[in-house]
């Protein structure tokens, strides 16, 4: 159940060593293993896209070609929109150092587009969740003017009660002063 914490720690080592590929490369590649192991493709996408820029560091374009296919690969298949953008631009810089500027504008312009779908996405998730956070508030303020109007209620029953008992008592108090 610790896949996700060690895959994460060597992420964060790696980027500690970002300025040494080779060991950045090691890191990434381990954490790899747990993230495949415990069947965590978020994080498995984010190693690729971090070795892939550590395979450019390195000069190795074609390795960091094929991490950054494959992670694009799984985001595809998780519909994950905000890792695609990331993936796509990624992309673009690998074009970039390969001099194919043409095709690297196309995969810019894929980013873009697939950091909107990823905010309407999350606009969309953040509508629901006020829509929620609305709705729990309304529901709040029905039950406290409900608490005020039972409490309003029983004020008025007590003081009925004690009208009640008191012209009782002057009932009996006339009858006693009569007699």
């Amino acid at each position: 159940g610790s896949d996700y914490e060690i895959a994460q720690i060597l992420i964060n080592i790696g980027l500690k060593y970002s300025m040494i590929p080779d060991s950045a490369i090691k890191y990434y590649k381990q954490a790899l293993k747990y993230a495949k192991n415990g069947n965590l493709p978020i994080i498995e996408i984010g190693a690729y896209n971090n070795l892939a820029y550590s395979y450019l560091d390195a000069k190795n374009i074609s390795a960091a070609d094929s991490c950054v296919l494959h992670a694009i690969q799984l985001a595809r298949e998780l519909k994950n929109n905000d890792w695609l953008s990331t993936l796509y631009d990624s992309y673009g810089d690998i074009l970039i150092d390969k001099e194919n500027f043409k095709e690297a504008v196309t995969w810019e312009k894929k980013a873009i587009g697939a950091r909107e779908m990823a905010a309407k996405t999350q606009a969309s998730d953040q509508v629901r969740l006020l829509e929620t956070l609305f709705d729990v508030r309304s529901k709040e303020l029905i039950i406290h003017n409900t608490e005020t109007e039972l409490l309003l209620q029983k004020n008025r029953l007590q003081q009925t009660r004690l009208w009640l008992a008191l012209s009782v008592l002057f009932v009996f108090g006339s009858i006693l002063v009569f007699l």
